[in-house]
């Protein structure tokens, strides 16, 4: 969806009977078996993945840091959690733009 994305595509812009991307993928028989399995167990998830705003979100942050690290259905350890993401955070090109002022009394 990335490449898409980056090409000029908006993911949005799908015709109103599908919800999501992967909806539309799935019916035309793009998607795998095993991701049309995932879709069909997952898809409550997908939806709500798709349609919640994003704008100064740090959700999709946080849920990158959690698949690096093999632990979405494990977890982390809320210090060990809070302190990877804030590295993945200053690491990131554009995202550690979003540090400046918010953390003046820590360094980056």
């Amino acid at each position: 969806m990335t490449e898409l994305f980056h090409r000029g595509y908006n993911p949005r812009t799908l015709p109103p009977e599908f919800t999501t991307w992967f909806d539309f993928v799935a019916a035309e028989g793009d998607a795998t078996a095993l991701e049309a399995e995932c879709l069909g167990r997952f898809r409550d998830w997908f939806v709500m993945l798709a349609t919640t705003r994003m704008t100064k979100s740090f959700k999709m942050v946080l849920l990158r840091v959690l698949l690096d690290n093999d632990a979405v259905f494990s977890g982390m350890p809320i210090p060990e959690l809070a302190a990877t993401c804030r590295e993945f955070l200053v690491a990131h090109e554009f995202l550690s733009g979003y540090l400046v002022g918010l953390c003046s009394t820590l360094p980056l």
